[in-house]
């Protein structure tokens, strides 16, 4: 009976190392991953000076979120697919247009212009404005602003573990108003996560 349990020991700790070592092996396998990271915020223009209403709006896109953080310290590579704004709940005078700009300060000094929009158009039909998109869209409307280089910045900063959130603003101007609305800054990204 001693020499049958000890038989059935030997067996149960085989399996529970073999169990282990196969998990720490799976633990530390490549793999990919992709992941959107969100921004929404409200943009008003409640009243205006000279026929013109302006507002710039600063807010944070949050790194520390999703698989991005939970492996941040083991990505090998990152590469951005699409860079949209969304549009929701318009509150204002149908197809009036608005001009806009978008920078991201702490990653490149440089502003991009948008043309025209009209944003009632795009709230109400679910359109998405893309302003970057991998092998497609890249930063139409301004032909001088250097898109090449803010989206190689955003790669370097998805690998960079120390950096928490990336600071956008989001600049409107236009000559009908009051208008709120609410606005997505999406970021698509695919991540490249190496063994351990």
């Amino acid at each position: 009976k001693k020499k049958k349990l000890m038989k059935k020991s030997t067996k149960i700790f085989t399996g529970l190392f073999a169990f282990t070592f196969m998990f720490a092996a799976c633990d530390q396998l490549a793999f990919d991953f992709t992941q959107e990271l969100v921004k929404e915020f409200i943009v008003e223009i409640l009243s205006g000076s000279n026929g013109q209403g302006t507002v710039s709006v600063t807010e944070q896109l949050n790194l520390k979120d999703g698989d991005l953080d939970k492996h941040r310290d083991k990505i090998k590579s990152a590469e951005v697919k699409s860079v949209v704004v969304r549009f929701a709940d318009y509150v204002g005078k149908d197809s009036a247009m608005y001009s806009g700009a978008f920078q991201m300060p702490n990653l490149l000094p440089d502003i991009y212009y948008m043309n025209d929009l009209d944003i009632s158009d795009y709230a109400k039909n679910n359109k998405e404005l893309v302003i970057y998109e991998k092998d497609g869209t890249s930063f139409p409307d301004d032909a001088n602003f250097p898109g090449d280089e803010l989206i190689a910045a955003l790669n370097e900063q998805l690998l960079n573990p120390t950096m928490d959130q990336i600071d956008f603003v989001y600049t409107l101007s236009g000559t009908e108003f009051p208008v709120v609305f609410k606005a997505t800054l999406a970021v698509n990204f695919n991540a490249s996560v190496g063994p351990n």
